[in-house]
């Protein structure tokens, strides 16, 4: 089984409400929720789509409380680390995006570890956006841009384009967002440009193989045009 699709994005959402319904101990929403990201790790290298990129912790969380900042970066710490030989024995290639300067050393080492031991993987590019605000990363392309232009003529859109997070990675075909939430949340804004769009009220930690094979099916029947006739 495969689809057309390049590049599948996901949000995250819901872990919170989960755990609160469920009435389980704080931050076990997000534990459950981590464990569904190597079932859809899974998923996706059976559907043939090389690329895959899921929005883990976002510029605007730097802002909730410490205690809460500290457990969801430990949580995301443990679980890159413990999942080293799964990434190995897929053939996935973990690559973070976001900014890196807001992170802490030890998760920004652990990172680069991951990223390293993995970069020979090509099966599945992985992408998880830690520390990520799309408006952070316009700024700090236009930043790298700018000084580029100074010396360089011919300037254009695919230029700028180079200086993203994302540079060499297909722009997402499929986002879908759990949670009932119908909103982008400052995620891949330049990237979404021509993105389909799927929006599910089903909470993260429940998402299952089924939700996202329809999701899938529902895209494939789509004509994209892009804007042409």
């Amino acid at each position: 089984m495969g689809t057309d699709i390049k590049h599948l994005a996901i949000i995250m959402d819901g872990n919170r409400r989960w755990e609160k319904q469920k009435e389980l101990p704080k931050y076990e929403g997000y534990r459950v929720g981590a464990d569904v990201i190597k079932s859809v790790i899974l998923d996706v290298i059976r559907l043939k789509i090389p690329y895959l990129t899921v929005y883990a912790f976002s510029s605007e969380n730097w802002q909730r409380p410490i205690k809460d900042v500290a457990a969801i970066m430990n949580i995301g710490l443990d679980w890159l680390k413990e999942n080293l030989s799964f990434f190995r024995q897929n053939g996935v290639r973990c690559q973070i995006i976001g900014n890196r300067e807001l992170l802490p050393s030890e998760v920004l080492n652990a990172i680069v570890e991951v990223e390293d031991l993995t970069a020979e993987n090509s099966v599945l590019n992985f992408q998880v956006a830690i520390s990520y605000g799309a408006r952070d990363e316009i700024l700090r392309a236009c930043i790298k841009f700018s000084k580029f232009i100074r010396s360089n003529s011919g300037a254009n859109e695919m230029t700028l384009q180079k200086f993203l997070d994302t540079n060499g990675i297909p722009d997402p075909d499929l986002l879908i967002r759990t949670g009932g939430q119908k909103r982008l949340s400052n995620y891949m804004l330049w990237q979404m440009a021509y993105t389909e769009l799927c929006f599910l009220d089903k909470l993260w930690p429940d998402f299952s193989s089924q939700d996202l094979c329809e999701a899938v099916a529902d895209y494939e029947q789509v004509q994209r045009r892009f804007g042409c006739v």
